[in-house]
């Protein structure tokens, strides 16, 4: 009973001649490479973006701090809801979403409409992003778990290292809207394949008791005052008020947050996980890894192109090295 349910037949018969395993990998590795290049695609075009709309870097960049947001206040919650509702259910629904929001994201007029738009697309990236990996966890056996995320893993840097450059050509020569035209087709193929292999889950009854709603409450006011922080220090200075609250407002929904997570038994981390030395250590330098990574892309396209006078085509090429690094 118990293999039947982690190996689920697909919905297309022909399919069945597949192994279930690998058909829930290349379902879930279209996740992987879909987020990464459509966040690199994003961070090449803001000097463009920038220019199109007549803001500066400072205000361009919510472009990419929107999704990004909501895909990480998100993505917490989504994966401890997926073991309500059905993971499978989740991460088929997330391609959707986010090819609604590359849709909007294409018609797109305004600063604002694109904004909203790259809301819809963080909320579709929050579902796939937050249960690819639990869908490959579940598929194979212990010996090979570590096979697939590798296979994830480098499809994620193959993302990453390939959405400079094609961002970066598709800017030259055909406009902006063109990266998010380019997206449509990849989000369209993963509801489509994920629909013909991922059958949901059966669940008679949702028990929303066991979600962590005030837990989740309270990260997205830590990640959203965290996030609201950093863009806003360089044009307050640290002697403003609204960066002082913002500081305070961050400390204290993080001590909130980890008090709560503690004392409930269904938190949506963990804590007790980071008893564990080796998980301790390497989740701390992964964070640290990623902060300087973060920082680094969101600067270098505007460093890039407004300082040496690279076209977005050159600069994808020069971003895209750095990023090649993750997937070897």
């Amino acid at each position: 009973m118990k293999q039947k349910e982690t190996q689920p037949k697909p919905r297309l018969k022909i399919l069945e001649k597949f192994p279930y395993q690998w058909l829930a990998l290349f379902a879930s590795s279209i996740a992987a490479f879909l987020g990464p290049l459509e966040g690199n695609m994003i961070v090449i075009s803001l000097p463009t973006l920038a220019r199109e709309f007549g803001v500066s870097a400072s205000h361009i960049v919510w472009v990419m701090i929107a999704g990004t947001l909501v895909t990480l206040s998100l993505a917490l919650p989504i994966a401890s809801m997926s073991d309500l509702i059905g993971r499978r259910r989740l991460f088929r629904f997330g391609f959707i979403i986010f090819s609604a929001g590359s849709i909007l994201a294409l018609l797109s007029s305004s600063l604002s409409t694109l904004i909203g738009a790259r809301i819809v697309q963080g909320i579709g990236t929050g579902f796939f992003a937050a249960t690819r990996n639990a869908l490959a966890v579940e598929a194979f056996n212990d010996k090979k778990r570590g096979l697939a995320m590798g296979v994830i893993l480098s499809c994620v840097g193959l993302g990453a290292s390939t959405a400079p450059y094609l961002g970066g050509w598709l800017l030259t020569n055909f406009g902006w809207k063109a990266i998010f035209l380019a997206e449509i087709p990849i989000s369209i193929f993963g509801a489509v394949v994920s629909f013909l292999i991922l059958t949901p889950e059966t669940i008679k009854k949702i028990d929303m008791s066991k979600f962590d709603i005030l837990g989740s409450i309270i990260f997205f006011v830590f990640i959203t005052a965290s996030v609201f922080l950093g863009n806003r220090l360089p044009d307050f200075g640290i002697t403003s008020p609204l960066v002082w609250f913002l500081v305070v407002l961050a400390l204290v929904s993080a001590l909130l947050f980890i008090r709560t997570e503690i004392r409930n038994t269904n938190p949506i981390i963990n804590f007790g996980l980071f008893k564990n030395r080796t998980f301790l250590i390497t989740t701390t330098s992964l964070i640290f890894q990623m902060f300087s990574f973060a920082i680094g892309i969101n600067i270098l396209p505007f460093f890039l192109e407004n300082a040496l006078g690279l076209s977005p085509a050159g600069a994808g090429a020069i971003f895209s090295v750095s990023a090649f690094a993750l997937f070897i």
